[in-house]
């Protein structure tokens, strides 16, 4: 018998496709319109620190690449359903694996750079990857002696790729470069691929969180859950293949991964990336070329600002930041203004469900210091009164934040998953547990977000871990009034 639960996934499926927010299309539908339309157009320009050298990859000799390294990842026996852990700088490798994980029908895994022994060791082994892409080192650090000790009480890892291996490579380790540039007679043909391709329903990635209330946690898309989030965040900042996307986010985040790979891609444009967060070299690249959109954490972005007062770069082709995962003070607004002579946007939202509010372009231009926007069209937000300890010492009026829509419903999985067996557990399967027994807030997903609305109803978000508010101001102007009568707006802090 077909479970309640299950039925709601196929009916939410079929309204999300009548609505245009899921579609039959995935990553390889977006990269093979980019190579035909435009072949010579940049997809990937990377600038790498230590090499202190460029890398440009255009749309066709991307798809090229996508070609060679499936080749490559078939040749080590990488079949579908089988996640490839990937833990690589912002390189322009990263792009392509990630293609090729869904050229093959795989899933990729991205892991932090920094993370070291402990957090390596328990993704692996709770992914069961049969394989490892990341640096033989980094910033002075050997990620092959780490994952030589990893390697042997993992017996699921049967390969480490590693990029930039001196020396003769030891038992169970690949130079990257050497195996995965394959050419044209070694690679397999275009049809004999076609036919893994995968379904925009199945799992494409699996990315971890930090595990701040814990061990960290797998959360799983597919590809439609990842299509709607990337949709909202190109057409809330109305970009197309002109566009040129810049950002010092890692990769391996859902911010990276989102606009470093999966935004520019979608819209047709260029991504623009460093290996190394320094705000200089961004804003050199920001000049050369041509950025457009920039996204940053508010951190990142005060070091932009302070290195642009002092470089003077010719950044005229911005046309607009976005920012998010921490309190946006006043002062930051007025200094994007100031200093790039555009309006800064902000967006609240998590691994589990890509962004979910944004602020708009007829908000007030310093609405992001009180509110991080709306709903998108395809998201929902619901406040149930908080409860046991989540309402201690909380204002009246204050509530739980849910949310639910088509970036966080039913990736599709194994019946493993479901039963929280290794690998990991679904972002469905998370968003229907926490719920059960709730019936007016099944499917809905239950942030640690407590949200309140104060009585000029601007809503502002409570930080549980820390039991702490940030206050946000009361906003009597003509702008703000309509800006809080369009929709709901809350605050949220960390």
């Amino acid at each position: 018998m077909t479970s309640p639960f299950r039925e709601t996934a196929e009916a939410q499926s079929a309204r999300f496709r009548e609505r245009g927010w899921w579609r039959n299309e995935t990553w390889l539908d977006d990269l093979g319109r980019a190579a035909m339309r435009q072949p010579d157009r940049s997809a990937i320009f990377a600038h790498r620190a230590l090499s202190r050298d460029d890398v440009r990859r255009s749309y066709a000799e991307l798809r090229d690449w996508v070609d060679r390294f499936a080749g490559a990842l078939l040749a080590l026996g990488v079949e579908r359903r089988q996640i490839v852990a990937v833990q690589l700088p912002n390189w322009w490798q990263f792009n392509a694996v990630a293609l090729t994980c869904a050229r093959i029908g795989a899933i990729v895994a991205p892991i932090p750079v920094d993370y070291r022994s402990r957090e390596l060791a328990f993704i692996l082994q709770r992914t069961e990857a049969p394989l490892y892409i990341g640096p033989a080192a980094w910033m002075g650090f050997s990620h092959r002696d780490m994952l030589r000790e990893i390697a042997a009480t993992t017996p699921s890892l049967r390969w480490r790729a590693l990029v930039g291996l001196d020396g003769e490579a030891g038992a169970g380790e690949l130079d990257f470069d050497a195996h995965f540039n394959l050419s044209r007679d070694e690679r397999h043909p275009p049809e004999e691929l076609d036919r893994l391709a995968p379904s925009a329903d199945d799992v494409c990635l699996v990315m971890y969180t930090s595990g701040t209330s814990g061990e960290p946690k797998g959360v799983v898309h597919s590809y439609n859950t990842l299509y709607a989030a990337t949709r909202a965040l190109a057409e809330t900042m109305g970009l197309g293949g002109h566009d040129v996307i810049g950002s010092p986010s890692p990769v391996t985040g859902l911010a990276g991964f989102f606009y470093n790979f999966l935004v520019p891609l979608y819209a047709g444009g260029s991504a623009v990336y460093c290996d190394v967060a320094d705000p200089d070299r961004l804003l050199t690249l920001a000049e050369e070329q041509g950025v457009t959109l920039l996204y940053a954490v508010p951190a990142q972005l005060l070091a932009l600002i302070q290195a642009q007062e002092r470089l003077r770069k010719k950044t005229a082709a911005l046309k607009g930041v976005v920012t998010g995962s921490a309190p946006i003070p006043p002062a930051l607004i007025r200094s994007v203004r100031e200093v790039f002579g555009v309006r800064l946007h902000a967006l609240w939202g998590m691994t589990e469900c890509g962004g979910v509010t944004f602020t708009r372009q007829d908000d007030p231009e310093d609405w992001p210091a009180n509110s991080d926007g709306s709903p998108i069209s395809w998201m929902e937000i619901k406040i149930v009164p908080a409860e046991g300890e989540d309402s201690a010492g909380l204002p009246a009026g204050t509530g739980r934040l849910l949310v639910r829509g088509a970036m966080n419903e039913a990736s599709k999985a194994s019946e493993a998953n479901e039963a929280n067996e290794p690998r990991t557990r679904t972002v469905r399967a998370a968003s229907y547990n926490c719920n059960e027994g709730r019936r007016a807030h099944r499917s809905f997903f239950r942030t640690r977000s407590v949200v309140t609305c104060s009585s000029t109803a601007s809503w502002r978000a409570l930080s549980i871990p820390r039991g702490r508010c940030l206050r946000s101001r009361r906003r009597d102007s003509k702008s703000t009034a309509k800006a809080m009568a369009r929709s709901r707006r809350w605050r949220h802090t960390t």
